[in-house]
């Protein structure tokens, strides 16, 4: 499997990861506090996941190597996604914790057919974090490929 191909495979599998357990935590607590703060967590750790695992493709790399070996504008682009995603994250999380509940999602909660339809809207999020991301995970993984294979 090709290195952005690794790249797209690893991105779904964070991103599906943090949805599924933020589904997990909000279907057993019923409680729609953590939504966005963990579908806007996805986005940095799946950045962040795809830029580190060029140091499997380079054995003996440090992440820092790696790091360092990338070019700027791909390093900028992590940052600002990782950046874009703790800032609004912490303020949608502070939002609902000030006002008790985000009335978008009480529906979620409010239907016959829960979790289901709960089960439903954490799927969308995360196809739509996920394809959202397609850019920026190709162009990190594709940048961390050349970083590793310099950093040798």
């Amino acid at each position: 499997m090709t290195m952005a191909a690794n790249a797209l495979w690893l991105s779904a599998k964070v991103v599906v990861g943090m949805n599924a357990a933020g589904f997990c935590v909000t279907a057993a607590t019923k409680t729609h506090k953590i939504t966005d703060l963990t579908g806007t967590a996805a986005f940095a750790a799946s950045t962040l996941a795809t830029a580190y695992a060029a140091t499997a493709a380079a054995p003996g790399a440090s992440p820092v190597a790696v790091w360092r070996a990338m070019p700027l504008r791909t390093q900028l682009l992590a940052a600002c996604v990782s950046l874009w995603s703790a800032r609004l994250g912490s303020h949608l999380f502070a939002r609902v914790v000030r006002v008790g509940e985000d009335r978008r999602l009480r529906r979620f909660f409010d239907d016959r057919r829960f979790p289901l339809t709960l089960a439903m809207f954490w799927s969308v999020q995360a196809l739509w974090a996920w394809a959202s991301l397609l850019p920026v995970t190709v162009a990190v993984g594709a940048a961390a490929a050349g970083a590793a294979a310099c950093s040798r």
